[in-house]
C-alpha cells in the first residue's frame, strides 16, 4: 500500500496505549512519527496548536481516558456553581466513577478549545467533527437521532429521578428488564442491566429484583469494577439507582442478545468514511461484553457464515447510522444481533471507538485506513 506521507499531530496523553498504536500504524506506513501535544497543554494554555500544525497535516483528537490527571482537567473545567464536584476529592485511581454531566461539559470546553485554535492554523484534516462527536459522546442524542432516521434501536425510557421514578417508567412502559447507562459514560462505567419479575412498581412480597453491574458501591460512592457485581436485595438496588440518578442517564429495554460459540455477544463495527469496516465479536459473560471485563473476541468470519445476507442488512444499518453523523471520519458502534442472528439494533456509538489492534479490513488497520479515507476528503 502507498500512501505519501504528511505531517501528524496527536492531541492526545503522550503516554497512552491509543498512541503508542497509532505510531506503530505510522511507521508500518513510512510516515514520520507524530508531533504528539498532550491535552493538559492546551486545556493549560501552554501550547497553541495554530503554531505547531504544519500546512497539510492530518490532526488526530484522541481519547483521554488513561491520563487521570487529564479526566481531572476536564472535570476542572466543567466547574460551573457550587453543587460542582471537588476533582481533587475523587479517587480516580481506584476507579471512581465521576460526576459524568460536571466531565461532559468540561469536554465542551475542551473542544471548544481545540476548536478555536485549529481555526487558526494552516490547512489541515481532522480526525473529528467536534460537534458530531459531542453528540455520539450522549447516549441520548444518539439513540434519538438514529430512531428519528428510522434505524433499529432498543426502546428508550424517560430518564428518572429516582429509583421509584425508574420503577414507575418501567411500568408505564411494560418493561421488566432495563439497562441503566450513564448517558456520558464509556466501557460500560456505570452499567446496570436490571430485571424485576412480578410487580413492577411498589415494594412487595411478590416483586424481585435482580441487578447485574460494573458497579461497587462503598459508603456512598460509586467504583467502577472489573468484576460484574450481582445485587439482588431491594435496599441495596435502590441506593444503586439513587445513587446513579445523580449523573445523566439513559434507560432502555434490556434486550435478550444472540448466543454465539457459547456465550452472549454482540458487535464492535468502526465505520470508516460511512463505510463498515473492522469488525469485532465480542463474547460476553454476562449483559456487558466490553473486553476489559475478561471478555474474549470472536470469530467474525464464522458468524459472519452463520448470519449469511443478514449481514450485509447489519452493514447497512451501520452505514446509515454515520450518515446521521456526516461530518465524522468515523466511529465505533456498538450493535446486538438478536437470537435469530437475522434482526439486529444500535446500541450506542463511540467517538474515539477504533482502538482495536489486530483487527483489519481488506489489510488495514483502523488507523491505516483512516489516513486513506482522508485522501478522498478536501482540507480544511
Amino acid at each position: 500500500m502507498l500512501l505519501p506521507s504528511r505531517p501528524v499531530v496527536v492531541v492526545a496523553p503522550p503516554a497512552s496505549r491509543r498512541v503508542k498504536a497509532f505510531q506503530a500504524s505510522l511507521q508500518e506506513l513510512g510516515w514520520p512519527a507524530a508531533r504528539v501535544v498532550s491535552p493538559l497543554e492546551v486545556i493549560q494554555k501552554k501550547v497553541d496548536l495554530a503554531a505547531v500544525v504544519p500546512q497539510g497535516s492530518v490532526v488526530r483528537i484522541d481519547a483521554s481516558g488513561e491520563c487521570l490527571q487529564t479526566e481531572r482537567a476536564l472535570l476542572k473545567l466543567g466547574q460551573e456553581g457550587l453543587d460542582s464536584t471537588d476533582a481533587e476529592t475523587l479517587d480516580l485511581e481506584r476507579g471512581e466513577i465521576l460526576p459524568s454531566g460536571q466531565w461532559y461539559l468540561g469536554l465542551q470546553r475542551y473542544f471548544a478549545l481545540l476548536q478555536t485554535q485549529l481555526q487558526q492554523a494552516p490547512h489541515h484534516q481532522c480526525t473529528i467533527d467536534f460537534q458530531e462527536a459531542l453528540q455520539l459522546f450522549d447516549k441520548r442524542i444518539t439513540s434519538r437521532r438514529w430512531q428519528q432516521a428510522g434505524l433499529p434501536v432498543p426502546p428508550f425510557l424517560s430518564e428518572p429521578h429516582d429509583f421509584e421514578d425508574l420503577l414507575e417508567h418501567m411500568k408505564a412502559s411494560g418493561l421488566s428488564r432495563v439497562f441503566v447507562k450513564l448517558a456520558h459514560g464509556s466501557s460500560a462505567s456505570g452499567a446496570v442491566a436490571l430485571h424485576i419479575s412480578g410487580q413492577v412498581s411498589g415494594k412487595t412480597v411478590e416483586s424481585r429484583l435482580r441487578v447485574i453491574s460494573t458497579v461497587e458501591m462503598e459508603n456512598g460512592r460509586l467504583y467502577n469494577s472489573r468484576k460484574l457485581r450481582h445485587y439482588d436485595q431491594w435496599a441495596d438496588i435502590q441506593t444503586l439507582i439513587n445513587l446513579l440518578c445523580r449523573h445523566p442517564l439513559q434507560v432502555e429495554a434490556w434486550v435478550p442478545k444472540a448466543t454465539f460459540q457459547g456465550k452472549p455477544m454482540d458487535l464492535r463495527v468502526v465505520v470508516i468514511g460511512q463505510t463498515p469496516m473492522q469488525a469485532m465479536v465480542r463474547l460476553g459473560q454476562g449483559p456487558m461484553t466490553n473486553l476489559h471485563l475478561g471478555n474474549e473476541r470472536g470469530d467474525v468470519q464464522a458468524l459472519q457464515d452463520r448470519m449469511g445476507s443478514h449481514w450485509s442488512e447489519l452493514e447497512a444499518t451501520c452505514q446509515k447510522a454515520m450518515q446521521v453523523f456526516p461530518k465524522s471520519l468515523y466511529a465505533g458502534l456498538d450493535v446486538l444481533l438478536r437470537s435469530d442472528f437475522r434482526r439486529h439494533c444500535l446500541l450506542e456509538g463511540n467517538a474515539f471507538g477504533d482502538y482495536h489492534r489486530n483487527v483489519f479490513w481488506q489489510g488495514m488497520d483502523t488507523f491505516t485506513a483512516q489516513l486513506f479515507k482522508l485522501q478522498e476528503r478536501q482540507p480544511c
